[in-house]
């Protein structure tokens, strides 16, 4: 996962990916997964793929793509976003 993550912020997004993929595949944990596939999600955005990274990730899977103006620099690898509280009904 750091291996991806190093890779993302070298810009070399090929790699990073393949490292985000293995994670996934690899039967990681919950946690390590969800983020994996964000970084995949970052990934596929930096190669100029934005319908891939958004269906990459379940939680950006129901966004809207749209046409976003090229980025001065590498893009930024977020953290994965958290997940509201469970409800107790």
């Amino acid at each position: 996962m750091l291996a991806g993550k190093e890779f993302f912020q070298q810009g070399k997004y090929a790699d990073a990916r393949a490292r985000f993929e293995a994670v996934i595949s690899g039967g990681a944990s919950d946690d390590a997964s969800a983020a994996a596939q964000f970084g995949l999600a970052s990934c596929l955005d930096a190669e100029g793929k934005p319908s891939d990274a958004l269906n990459a990730h379940p939680l950006l899977a129901h966004l809207p793509c749209t046409n976003t103006p090229a980025r001065s620099g590498p893009p930024a690898l977020a953290p994965p976003p958290t997940l509201p509280p469970a409800r107790a009904d």
